[in-house]
């Protein structure tokens, strides 16, 4: 029921945080019927967008991983995994900062690349000093990591959604439990670092940058459409040479003759 269209140029919307829509607007977000929304490319990612009739805008986009207006004003976290870094925010209703944490243990091999346990995966384990201060590394990331998520357990069962950031592989440390949590979404964005606080903070105010559009923007046309258009203007001659229809071994010797004749 959905469609999604291509990017806009940044004339047809206007960025603003989901904390500064207004009132009257706020409610079309959770519309009656679905196939009233339309994911939209815009802004570096994907938007679902909703009609909206004040006047003023024509729709109002969120990004397709908030599904609900509960999910747009109640708390959030972000949580990153990678390279030998965790950072973790949790953000209340308002979109303000109420508790954050950042652990970062050396865990990477410096001129090789990648981690020393992705390394031991390989069944490549080497024995110098410097592989096992690795190996004691990621033993103690694995640990603090689990026991502040043990800490925040009540702040993040109070969250509407949890953002994360990493490897499916390292998401199993982040959340052991093989029952699937509907509210982990994945954060939709890349090129914003390594994990730390500042990364958390870019993360989260992007999910939570919206699009209010000046005009309905129109989905792409199907590529059988386009295909039909292109062949719309392909002239009958050649239509022919496409179809076979036209010998070309004999118009060939017939400008042959004609140059000859000259």
């Amino acid at each position: 029921s959905s469609t999604c269209s291509r990017a806009f140029s940044t004339m047809t919307f206007q960025r603003v945080s989901v904390y500064a829509i207004p009132e009257k607007v706020r409610g079309v977000l959770d519309p009656e019927d679905p196939a009233t929304r339309v994911l939209v490319q815009a802004n570096g990612s994907c938007y679902r967008m909703v009609p909206v009739q004040d006047g003023e805008h024509t729709g109002v986009g969120v990004t397709k991983e908030l599904l609900s207006t509960e999910e747009c004003y109640g708390r959030h976290a972000v949580i990153m995994l990678s390279s030998g870094r965790f950072a973790a925010c949790i953000f209340d209703e308002a979109g303000k900062l109420a508790k954050h944490k950042t652990i970062k243990k050396y865990v990477c091999r410096a001129k090789q690349g990648g981690s020393q346990n992705a390394f031991d995966q390989q069944g490549k384990r080497a024995k110098s000093a410097g592989s096992n201060l690795r190996r004691e590394g990621w033993k103690q990331l694995q640990e603090e990591v689990r026991q502040v998520l043990t800490d925040w357990q009540q702040d993040l069962d109070q969250c509407a959604v949890i953002f994360v950031s990493c490897s499916p592989a390292l998401r199993r440390i982040l959340f052991p439990a093989r029952t699937p949590d509907p509210r982990l979404r994945r954060v939709p964005f890349c090129g914003l670092g390594k994990p730390t606080m500042a990364s958390c903070l870019l993360a989260h105010q992007k999910l939570t940058t919206a699009l209010l559009f000046r005009e309905s923007p129109r989905p792409s046309p199907p590529e059988s459409v386009l295909f039909e258009r292109e062949m719309e203007a392909v002239s009958e001659t050649e239509w022919e040479l496409v179809a076979g229809t036209v010998d070309l071994t004999a118009s060939e010797e017939e400008a042959g003759a004609e140059t000859d004749g000259a």
